[in-house]
């Protein structure tokens, strides 16, 4: 009697599906850790700007906080501070920085690539998620986040790039 070895259409099938389904899991999961990575990432940039816009503060004549103006680009290079640009969407608005038109208070916000949106704000302190309507009016998303008038908001506007909000 003749035996043939080797395996049958249905068992290398049965493999296949196996491995696909492994590897569907596989990137799922990458797809989760990455998108925390983003947002924390996002959130400690936020936590980190606003103790050097304090730091700026403290730094002031007047007592109030840093005009937008020393927030340009994708760095905060008056403050001696610079974004991890990768984490952040870019195919729409990704931050604003909103200050009180006496200077006293300020909020600050931003995207993440993983489309969660993190702020802070000078009155409430520590970073929290944003969860009004992100939109690119600078006068609704600086509203959301302060109960004064604002003045000075800011971020970058563009595509495939940094993008943000503008007075």
């Amino acid at each position: 009697m003749k035996t043939s070895r080797g395996f049958t259409i249905v068992e290398l099938l049965i493999v296949i599906v196996v491995i696909g389904i492994l590897a569907a899991i596989v990137i799922v999961a990458f797809n989760g850790v990455q998108n925390r990575a983003y947002a924390t990432s996002v959130k400690s940039d936020l936590a980190t700007l606003a103790k050097r816009i304090e730091a700026a503060k403290i730094d002031s004549p007047t007592e109030v906080y840093p005009t937008s103006s020393m927030i340009t680009s994708t760095s905060a290079t008056g403050l001696g501070f610079k974004f991890t640009n990768n984490a952040y969407v870019t195919n729409f608005n990704n931050l604003a920085y909103c200050r009180s038109s006496d200077g006293k208070t300020y909020a600050l916000a931003a995207r993440a690539k993983c489309d969660s949106a993190f702020y802070i704000t000078s009155e409430k302190g520590g970073v929290s998620d944003y969860t009004w309507a992100w939109t690119g009016a600078a006068a609704t998303t600086c509203s959301n986040m302060m109960s004064t008038d604002y003045v000075n908001a800011w971020g970058h506007t563009g595509t495939g790039g940094w993008a943000g909000l503008s007075t």
